[in-house]
């Protein structure tokens, strides 16, 4: 993924800024990229899988979560944090991924099959989503990682 992203900074400084084909020093569009660093290839499977750098990103969001809040976590140390916000962010993200693909494959049903039917399913999903953010947002409010209480008739 970098050396792609190297290369085509590359072919900009010869192209618009002059630089020579085997010029020693790197042209402006390659040190600019240069300093952001290794460019990361975040990408997503049709099965919910994942690119190694999405599995560094969320262990670094665990091991930064986990150094500033393992004590308003209620864990005896920052390995533990880690290892549960480890658990939280890879369960989180991987619903999302997996919700934004049907998403995608009951949205593409419309190119394929006409619009038969759409709408009313396009009502259904719409209604229960609501009902889901509803719960979210109530079990939010809730104090506590895992707290486990009834509301509506749903477990928490």
């Amino acid at each position: 993924m970098h050396g792609e992203y190297a290369y085509k900074a590359k072919v900009i400084d010869r192209k618009y800024n002059g630089i020579a084909k085997d010029a020693v020093a790197p042209g402006p569009v390659a040190r600019k990229l240069a300093e952001f660093g290794r460019v990361q290839g975040l990408a997503f499977g049709a099965y919910g899988e994942a690119s190694e750098d999405v599995f560094a990103l969320l262990d670094e969001i665990a091991r930064v979560g986990a150094i500033r809040g393992w004590r308003d976590m209620g864990c005896n140390n920052e390995l533990a944090a880690r290892g549960i916000l480890t658990q939280m962010t890879r369960h989180a993200l991987g619903i999302a991924v997996v919700r934004a693909n049907a998403r995608l494959l009951l949205d593409r049903v419309v190119t394929v099959t006409g619009r038969a039917g759409c709408d009313e399913a396009r009502k259904r999903r719409k209604k229960a989503h609501f009902g889901w953010r509803a719960r979210r947002n109530a079990r939010s409010r809730l104090n506590g990682f895992a707290r486990s209480q009834r509301f509506d008739g749903h477990r928490g």
